[in-house]
């Protein structure tokens, strides 16, 4: 009443202290597979000085009502089971977010995931050609312990594609994740290898052989054959970087003769991409 006669109406509006804008603040806790986490402790921050504590409820959220218009801070510290994935598995720390600029109902939820103590299940598929090869081209690994893991697996003959043998061998998936009753897979795609023999019987007289059957072998087992089509000539896709021979069987009525260079070659190798080429002279009975 004393502001009036001195300052007038404005200047007593300016003596009044305007309630500050509020805002809600939601927190939701829950597991990669999006099930909610209870019991996970809260604390509402700004700066350096703490402003409100909570806890989730079986939901998994909480609401911090009646805000001031600010900049804010989360700390979210789970129960048992329920573990920070980088105190297993390392990496930047996930049990705080902060940066909250409240103002205005423009604030998104706040959002932590936890992972839960306790074994889960490992599904690797193993496809070929995109073509799954057969029921042994799945394996499961059942109760696998909470933890980091990875899979490997023995690349087949005909899928070792690389520079060498060597670092072809094997395939690997890392960075798995394994909490309660989780169910990861991986999928292992292996481009078989593109390298080709390509061989060709003719008779004595240089005219084609159809029906001839060549037979690529490795030094402990048979890898292919093929057949001469009416050109005399054919195709067979070989495994890469592996020595190899290969042999000709005549069809009826032709003969050849024996040995290395007439009846068979060995020794060689094909690079991925690459071919090679034989001629195999068979001898038309009379």
């Amino acid at each position: 009443m004393l502001c009036a006669p001195l300052l007038g109406v404005l200047g007593c509006d300016a003596w009044l202290t305007k309630p500050p804008l509020t805002n809600t603040v939601e927190v939701i806790a829950t597991r990669r597979n999006g099930d909610p986490v209870p019991g996970v402790a809260l604390l509402l921050y700004t700066g350096q000085r703490p402003m409100a504590y909570a806890t989730t409820g079986s939901d998994g959220t909480y609401r911090f009502e009646g805000v001031p218009q600010g900049f804010y801070g989360v700390f979210a510290t789970p129960a048992e089971p329920y573990e920070l994935k980088e105190r297993t598995f390392g990496g930047p720390a996930t049990d705080f977010v902060d940066g909250l600029v409240v103002a205005n109902n423009t604030l998104s939820p706040v959002r932590f995931t936890f992972l839960k103590r306790g074994p889960g299940t490992v599904l690797a598929r193993v496809v070929l050609d995109t073509v799954v090869t057969d029921a042994s081209g799945l394996a499961t690994f059942l109760e696998v312990p909470f933890g980091a893991y990875g899979v490997a697996i023995t690349r087949p003959l005909l899928y070792r594609s690389y520079r060498s043998l060597d670092d072809s061998l094997y395939a690997f998936r890392d960075g798995l994740f394994i909490e309660a009753d989780s169910k990861d897979s991986v999928r292992f795609a292996l481009p078989r290898c593109s390298g080709q023999v390509r061989f060709r019987a003719i008779d004595q007289l240089g005219t084609p052989v159809v029906g001839a059957k060549a037979v690529l072998y490795t030094s402990t087992e048979v890898v292919a054959n093929a057949v001469t089509a009416a050109n005399g000539s054919g195709v067979i896709l070989a495994p890469c970087l592996t020595p190899l021979g290969t042999i000709i069987i005549p069809p009826a009525g032709y003969t050849v003769p024996d040995g290395r260079g007439s009846q068979f070659f060995d020794g060689f190798s094909i690079a991925s991409g690459g071919a090679i080429d034989f001629t195999f002279v068979l001898r038309k009975a009379p």
